[in-house]
């Protein structure tokens, strides 16, 4: 083997063999493989699972221990040593000021939702009165037929 195929995503992590983004310090960690169609076909399905992900395969040289010899330039800058592969597995951390921020927009958006809807039955109302006194018009302009 003179070359092994690994994934990056746009974060510059890699993928590992546990399908968790790792930033690559660690070869022995990485997902990889000698089978460029394997690799595509990894893409495809961590792209199916989150669209947000912009994978790239990378072809890497093989170092006697028969690790990918990443370079330099891929790696990125003090990333954290593992993330999820997806976003909807990332922790969530709100702090307080945050939830407190986000109650408040509900609040007023809820507000809001409720002042709509009493505007719009008070409309409804207004609408319905005038279909009344418009139809109570008609009957009285109508000849009777007894």
């Amino acid at each position: 083997m003179s070359e092994l195929f690994i994934l990056q995503n746009h974060d510059k992590l890699f993928l590992g063999r546990q399908k968790e983004w790792l930033d690559g310090r660690d070869p022995a960690s990485l997902f990889k493989t000698p089978h460029k169609d394997e690799a595509v076909n990894q893409v495809f399905e961590i792209s199916s699972k989150d669209y947000t992900q912009r994978i790239k395969v990378v072809s890497c040289k093989v170092n006697e221990k028969g690790l990918p010899i990443i370079d330099a330039e891929l790696l990125g800058d003090a990333q954290p040593a593992s993330a999820p592969l997806f976003a909807s597995e990332a922790p969530e951390e709100a702090s307080e000021a945050d939830e407190s921020a986000l109650r408040e927009d509900a609040a007023s958006d809820a507000d809001d939702l409720v002042g709509d809807i009493v505007s719009g039955a008070e409309d409804s109302a207004e609408e319905d009165q005038l279909h009344e006194s418009d139809e109570a018009e008609a009957e009285g302009n109508q000849p009777s037929l007894l």
